[in-house]
């Protein structure tokens, strides 16, 4: 298998929930993290609190080099949401299947539909993955707010993506889901 995405949404402000989200994802296989809105500085605030109880300056860097693994997208409701260094979605690609990330499926544009093939999300109540034509709608349930708290895995397998689902505690929930990409003829142009 190859690089694991922990994906995370709607923390809420919990951080311990983030914090202990991001040890399991860790444990998992995860290098790399989609974190889907739902407290927007929930991440910035999660790493100072990491700055604070850091006893080694080698820690500082290390903690850079944590948050650059992050991709993030805000939320509407949030301060900062509409300010044009902070996105509403990101794509980011994992093999040669091109993802987007948005806490709200409604801030998905007609480009955003037709040219990426997976759609992770939050505000989903539960781990969920829906698939509309060829395209998949991921949501890793919640970290705050819900009846469990859970987040999500994805790895690529064989040209197709898995998603994994968990509740803090490290128990799967609901069963791993495969994404079956479907493969796009490459463009020729004569």
């Amino acid at each position: 298998m190859g690089e694991g995405i922990g994906v995370l949404a709607d923390s809420g402000g919990d951080l311990d929930a983030f914090g202990a989200a991001y040890e399991l994802l860790v444990s998992r296989g995860a290098e790399r993290f989609f974190f889907a809105g739902g407290h927007y500085t929930d991440l910035d605030l999660w790493i100072a609190q990491k700055r604070r109880r850091a006893s080694q300056p080698s820690d500082a860097q290390a903690l850079l080099r944590l948050e650059s693994r992050f991709v993030r997208v805000c939320e509407r409701g949030s301060p900062r949401y509409g300010n044009p260094g902070v996105g509403a979605k990101a794509l980011d690609m994992l093999g040669d299947v091109l993802c987007c990330i948005v806490h709200d499926k409604d801030d998905l544009s007609r480009d955003d539909l037709l040219n990426a093939s997976v759609f992770f999300h939050g505000g989903g109540s539960e781990p969920n993955v829906v698939q509309i034509g060829p395209r998949f709608f991921v949501t890793p349930g919640r970290l705050s707010g819900g009846d469990r708290q859970t987040c999500g895995l994805v790895q690529p397998v064989d040209g197709n993506l898995r998603f994994s689902a968990f509740c803090l505690d490290g128990q799967p929930s609901g069963e791993g889901w495969l994404l079956a990409i479907p493969r796009r003829a490459k463009m020729s142009i004569r």
